[in-house]
């Protein structure tokens, strides 16, 4: 009786402890100073009254009640449920100075629909703030006359992620540089990060360009990203001016059968090169580059480097053709070899081209440095001895085990932690027999 006693007084003691730790914590969270933010959450078919996307951006540009929307305030988010958003006019610049995040609830759940208008104009006066864009279709855009960018342009940093971006047009003749994505740096470093994503389908003389002014510099990571089926360039830069410096990261990239303008290749450094004196410098790893062509002359590189660019190899890069073999020259590159890509598919909840069992990309990357840590739609990288090349990782099934969909790392935590529940409970049984047993 006394031990049972002793016990009980023990733990009123502990409980006790825990509990003013707890209310001390909470006292720290509610006291300490909070962020000023407003966040949005939409829905496609709003009630009348209720906040919509046209309310949102006007609240968030004027910091004042819009419609049925409250007033923005510093950082602003907009969290779009499932469904699709259906552009009826193009929405106004987004020009207040904070970040701005806009998700969705899955790449293939949230669609917004331009319905041919364009898109995000993002356009803070002061340079260092972020537009964060993630968990979301982007289709049917077209160009902005004023602007030659069908979805995004932005004066600030960007972070895209999980994104599917298809059937766009910036094609607009009277610009000669149109494009899906547009950053336009001025007087700071700022910085471009793409990855998880899906760019199909689209036209545009640049899917992603980067202009500097003022002697900025630009720093971009392009990681994990299918482009398949486009007639564009992937990443143009254009003026350049003296003394800015692009440095760019393009590591695990799957570029398959797009048609590029111009003879260019898949990369224009210094677009313009008549106005751009400035330096681009991009990093190439892990790369596959295949059946890409400008018209019908097999183009995967083209020619890539200028007076003021120039493209460096990290290794594990693979091409189908040989136009690659100046920049190629690293370890484990691979030229005129064919990467054995399956057909386009989502998988995932992505869009994606999946390596077949033989492939030569299979164990070819190189590790460290940017490498990811999970392919484009998530599964852990390296699934053999080394990451694959491109933005696929092939699962590699555990002998005995079924092969679920998932990475043989997670099916092995699946066990550990259905046995580590039947440990405990197998524990606690024991416990109370004995405990029985005592009284």
């Amino acid at each position: 009786m006394q031990i049972n006693k002793l016990v009980i007084n023990r733990l009123r003691n502990v409980s006790f402890g825990v509990l003013a730790i707890a209310f001390a914590f909470a006292m720290q969270i509610v006291l300490a100073p909070h962020a000023h933010a407003t966040t949005y959450n939409l829905s496609p078919t709003p009630a009348l009254g209720e906040c919509n996307i046209y309310d949102a951006i006007d609240a968030i540009n004027t910091s004042a009640i819009s419609g049925g929307c409250e007033a923005g305030t510093g950082s602003n988010t907009i969290n779009l449920s499932a469904g699709t958003y259906t552009f009826i006019t193009t929405p106004n610049p987004v020009t207040f100075n904070g970040d701005l995040t806009i998700n969705g609830a899955g790449a293939t759940s949230t669609i917004i629909d331009g319905n041919s208008f364009s898109g995000l104009n993002y356009s803070p006066t002061n340079s260092n703030y972020t537009l964060t864009l993630s968990n979301l279709t982007m289709q049917n855009f077209t160009t902005s006359p004023a602007t030659g960018v069908a979805i995004a342009s932005f004066n600030g940093n960007l972070v895209a992620s999980h994104l599917l971006i298809h059937d766009n047009t910036c094609t607009d003749e009277a610009l000669p540089i149109c494009a899906l994505f547009v950053n336009d740096a001025e007087g700071t470093t700022q910085s471009v990060t793409f990855r998880d994503s899906a760019v199909y389908s689209n036209s545009a003389t640049g899917l992603i360009s980067a202009g500097n002014t003022n002697g900025s510099a630009l720093n971009m990571n392009i990681i994990n990203n299918t482009f398949y089926g486009n007639d564009g360039i992937i990443l143009a830069f254009f003026n350049a001016v003296e003394g800015s410096t692009n440095t760019v990261n393009f590591v695990n990239n799957t570029v398959s059968h797009n048609n590029f303008p111009f003879e260019a290749g898949w990369l224009s450094l210094n677009f313009g090169a008549e106005v751009d004196t400035g330096i681009s410098n991009v990093n190439v790893k892990n790369n596959i580059f295949d059946s890409n062509a400008s018209g019908s002359t097999p183009n995967n590189c083209g020619p890539n480097s200028s007076t003021n660019g120039h493209v460096f190899t990290d290794g594990g890069n693979v091409s189908s053709d040989d136009t690659c073999n100046t920049f190629f020259t690293g370890t484990n590159d691979k030229n005129s070899t064919d990467p054995q890509l399956a057909a386009p598919a989502m998988i995932n909840n992505t869009y994606i081209l999946a390596l077949n069992s033989g492939s030569p990309a299979l164990d070819n990357g190189i590790s460290g440095g940017l490498t990811p840590d999970n392919d484009q739609r998530g599964v852990t990288r390296p699934q053999g001895s080394s990451p694959d090349s491109g933005a696929y990782e092939l699962e590699v099934a555990t002998p005995g085990l079924p092969n679920t969909g998932n990475s043989a790392l997670a099916n092995m935590s699946s066990i550990l932690g259905a046995l580590a529940v039947g440990l405990i409970a197998f524990g606690g049984t024991v416990l109370a027999r004995k405990s029985f047993k005592r009284k």
